[in-house]
């Protein structure tokens, strides 16, 4: 720890890159439940993780842990065809301050984000809340949300008495070229660009 990036990271609340490395994460690529249904959704029978995911917390009353409204794709830019997994490591309320979406937001197609100061990426508001239900997604520990990179989202406070635990992940087919090093399903290996 110490790092710039090392700090960074637990700045956004997400544990330091060498957390995320465990070889412990990669147990995700053999849940063939989620394995199968992301094949499905991308329409590939070769499968990469973007890696290595992400591992959240989300502590009481922090505000700089709230994510401002944005879609995925200009956070990875790297990869155009993917999608999101958002795994709840502990039971998610309205209280601790999941995932919520804006319903139907993904058939507007890449919109353009403003930068921002700590998250990077954000979309206004006001143009969008209007145009869509906003709906607050509660999951339990096994449950999965999967969507695509132009699906509008944010997360809200923890208000709750305990902290919050996530695993985020992106998943695309050997047909969408990248930049940066993935997990490969078919040669359980990682595939290093640089």
């Amino acid at each position: 720890l110490g790092r710039s990036r090392d700090i960074q990271h637990l700045t956004r609340r997400a544990f330091p890159l060498a957390v995320r490395l465990l070889g412990d994460f990669v147990r995700l690529t053999e849940e063939q439940g989620l394995v199968a249904l992301l094949r499905t959704l991308l329409g590939t029978a070769s499968l990469r993780l973007n890696y290595p995911p992400m591992i959240r917390f989300k502590v009481p009353a922090m505000s700089q842990a709230e994510v401002p409204l944005h879609q995925d794709g200009p956070y990875f830019p790297h990869i155009t065809n993917f999608a999101t997994v958002w795994i709840p490591m502990c039971p998610i309320t309205e209280a601790c301050g999941g995932v919520n979406i804006l319903e139907g937001s993904h058939r507007f197609g890449p919109l353009p984000h403003e930068d921002g100061v700590l998250w990077g990426k954000r979309l206004p508001r006001e143009r969008l809340k209007e145009r869509c239900i906003e709906r607050h997604i509660e999951m339990l520990p096994g449950d999965v949300l999967i969507f695509g990179p132009n699906l509008v989202h944010y997360s809200h406070a923890n208000t709750s008495d305990r902290v919050r635990c996530s695993i985020d992940s992106r998943w695309f087919g050997s047909d969408t070229a990248t930049t940066r090093q993935y997990y490969d399903l078919d040669a359980k290996r990682v595939v290093r660009m640089f």
